[in-house]
C-alpha cells in the first residue's frame, strides 16, 4: 500500500525517533520538526496544516528505509483521511536497491528505435515498453518487470477546457517522456524484486490522491431545541399557507378499488341421449 493511516504518537522532540533523526543532521530536534514539516510535506490548496501524527509517519517510514527527508530522497503528501502518502524521489529508489544486501545488479532493455512511438502530440518520441532486470544474489532467476507506455502516461493537465481561458501546462511525461517511463520501471522491477512497501513515486502518489475518495462526515443533531409542538405547529401554519395549491391530506380518501369483473357464467349441461327402445318379435 501506498497511503500510511495508521495513527501514531505525536513527534515530540524528546522522543528517540526525533533525537535519532536530529543526532544524524547535527541539528536541534525542535527546530528539526518544524524544518521537516515546511519542506518534506507537498502542501496541495486548501489542504491543512501537517500534523504531529503525520510527521511521526514520515519519519517512521524514512526511517525503516534509511531515507534523508532534508535531501529529497522520501517526502509526503497529506491525504484525505490524516494519513500520508509516502513518496521516493528516484534518488531515494536508487539509494535503497543499491543498499539492499541482496542486490546483484539491474539491467534496462527496451525496443529497436523504429518502434519507438509517440504517447499524444505534446509528448516526445519513446520506446513503447522499457523493461527492468534486476538480479539477486540469492536467487537462480532474476525479476524482469515490463512496463508500457500507454498505461503510464500522464497527459498533460488541460484547465476549462472549451472555453476561451482554456489553458494547458506541461509537466515531466511531456519533457522527460523516456527518462519517465524508465523511473517507473524502476520502481515496479523494485517492489517485486525486494517488498518495498509503503513507498511509491511522485507520479502514482498525485494519481492515488486524484482518485481519493471524500472522508465520510456523520452528521449529527447538536441542538434539537423545537419541541414535537411546535414542529406540528409549524408544518400547520405551512398548510395554511399553501393550502390552495396543496390538496387537502386530511381529507385525502384513497381510490376506490376497483369492482370485480363478473364471471363468465358457465354453459348448461347438456341434455343426455335418450337410449334406443328394445326391438320386441311382433315390431320385427
Amino acid at each position: 500500500m501506498a497511503r500510511t493511516t495508521r495513527a501514531m504518537s505525536a513527534p515530540d522532540p524528546s522522543t528517540s525517533l526525533v533525537r535519532t533523526f536530529a543526532a544524524d543532521l547535527n541539528i536541534d530536534p525542535a527546530q528539526l520538526i518544524s524544518t521537516l514539516k515546511s519542506t518534506c510535506f507537498r502542501q496541495r490548496s486548501g489542504d491543512p496544516e501537517v500534523s504531529n501524527d503525520q510527521m511521526a509517519m514520515l519519519l517512521v517510514v524514512a526511517k525503516k528505509h534509511g531515507l534523508n527527508p532534508l535531501t529529497k530522497e522520501i517526502y509526503a503528501y497529506p491525504d484525505k483521511q490524516k494519513g500520508i502518502v509516502a513518496v521516493v524521489g528516484v534518488d531515494g529508489w536508487i539509494r535503497i536497491v543499491n543498499e539492499h544486501p541482496k542486490f546483484s545488479g539491474m539491467r534496462f532493455d527496451q525496443p529497436d528505435r523504429p518502434e519507438w512511438i509517440y504517447a499524444d502530440d505534446d509528448a516526445k518520441i519513446c520506446p513503447e515498453w522499457i523493461e527492468c532486470t534486476i538480479y539477486r544474489s540469492d536467487r537462480e532467476k532474476p525479476t524482469v518487470i515490463r512496463e508500457y507506455l500507454d498505461e503510464c502516461y500522464r497527459p498533460a493537465f488541460v484547465g476549462k477546457p472549451g472555453t476561451a481561458q482554456a489553458w494547458q501546462k506541461t509537466g515531466a511525461w511531456q519533457s522527460h517522456t523516456k527518462r519517465m517511463l524508465r523511473t517507473k520501471t524502476l520502481v515496479q522491477a523494485a517492489r517485486v524484486a525486494f517488498g518495498f512497501a509503503g513507498l511509491s513515486d511522485d507520479d502514482e502518489a498525485l494519481r492515488i490522491l486524484e482518485s481519493e475518495p471524500e472522508p465520510y462526515t456523520h452528521h449529527v443533531l447538536t441542538d434539537q431545541t423545537e419541541s414535537t409542538d411546535e414542529l406540528n405547529a409549524r408544518i400547520d401554519a405551512a398548510r395554511e399557507a399553501n393550502a390552495e395549491t396543496l390538496p387537502a391530506f386530511d381529507n385525502f380518501a384513497p381510490p376506490a378499488e376497483p369492482e370485480p369483473e363478473p364471471e363468465p357464467e358457465a354453459d348448461p349441461p347438456a341434455e343426455p341421449e335418450p337410449e334406443p327402445k328394445p326391438v320386441t318379435t311382433e315390431e320385427a
